[in-house]
């Protein structure tokens, strides 16, 4: 009995002793692996080896390119969120007044390559830049370091052509009751431009709204009633009333209501700063805040607004520029 007494106090005991141990282990291992797991999931990234190029070698004023920002990393796993990639189209050389800011979006690398990050950002060429050399500068930037990186390219003439046109006199020149409208309108599109998600809504290349004749091209040099008024900064598609009109790519529309130069107009925001418009619409099917996606109608064509006839202008905004839309439809678009 003695035996047996002193058998079970031991084994007591070292019970006794074994909780701490294996609860001290057991904290020890769980902290450990989570520092690996955290470890694991920040990936070290190497700035001074990261390159940076232009979708082409020459871009036409009015066109579309984008860059393209490749991060090698030193360690695989996710980027910090520390880590800041932007960039600026710089203005000629004895001027800024052209410059632009674009917006980079985190793209899928090379299939298998898994030890580089892939930043990508549209480039949007203004209307009116003067032909000749530009830069890119793109900076890289996290807690510890700084890089800067300038890409060189050539813009070159887009060559366009000019057409003359006859409308209602008042929708040239406005009457004086009509401005207080025109400037209350002006002011709602631009905050609408300026309203974009940063959420990359679209996949691939977009597509032409309807599969119609072009009446008139991006970028022609408008005369109204004989009077120069700018550049179409759109692409009309022929169009009889009634028509169908599906957006070009996925997005949340941030307007759809009748404007005066416009009519019926529709602008959806594609996210990262890429803005489709769709106007002269004889009547809207969404309104501002619905989700869309090419399947899904947001209006039938019509001849609202300042138009000559029955069609729709398709018009494509990227970080407030003014582009060719045809330049979103790209085989190889980010």
């Amino acid at each position: 009995m003695m035996v047996k007494k002193h058998f079970e106090q031991f084994r007591a005991d070292r019970f006794g002793y074994l909780l701490p141990l294996l609860f001290f282990v057991s904290c020890q291992t769980t902290q450990n692996l989570g520092q690996k797991r955290f470890s694991r999931s920040i990936a070290e990234i190497d700035l001074q080896g990261a390159t940076s190029q232009v979708s082409s070698p020459e871009l036409p004023n009015g066109g579309l390119g984008w860059v393209t920002v490749s991060v090698p990393l030193r360690v695989e796993g996710e980027i910090s969120s520390g880590l800041e990639v932007s960039a600026k189209l710089l203005g000629e050389e004895k001027s800024n007044t052209d410059e632009v800011s674009l917006l980079f979006f985190e793209s899928n690398p090379k299939q298998g390559d898994s030890k580089v990050k892939i930043f990508q950002a549209f480039l949007p060429i203004p209307y009116g830049r003067v032909p000749g050399h530009a830069r890119v500068l793109v900076t890289l930037k996290n807690q510890h370091e700084e890089r800067s990186i300038e890409v060189p390219f050539l813009v070159v003439e887009g060559k366009y052509p000019s057409e003359k046109l006859t409308v209602n006199p008042s929708r040239v020149h406005p009457r004086n009751q009509d401005l207080p409208r025109i400037a209350r309108e002006l002011k709602e599109v631009g905050a609408a431009y300026r309203n974009f998600e940063k959420k990359k809504f679209w996949q691939g290349p977009f597509v032409v709204p309807i599969q119609s004749q072009v009446t008139s091209t991006f970028g022609t040099r408008r005369v109204y009633n004989g009077a120069l008024k700018g550049f179409h900064s759109g692409l009309d598609l022929r169009a009889a009333i009634g028509t169908p009109i599906y957006p070009a790519a996925s997005g949340r529309v941030v307007l759809a209501k009748d404007l005066f130069f416009t009519g019926n107009t529709v602008i959806v925001d594609h996210g990262y700063g890429v803005m489709t418009l769709y106007a002269h619409m004889s009547e809207l099917k969404v309104k501002s805040g619905d989700t869309v996606t090419p399947k899904e109608l947001v209006g039938l064509s019509g001849k609202t607004g300042r138009v000559n006839g029955p069609h729709l202008h398709w018009q494509a905004v990227i970080d407030g520029v003014k582009v060719n839309p045809l330049g979103l439809t790209q085989d190889q678009l980010p």
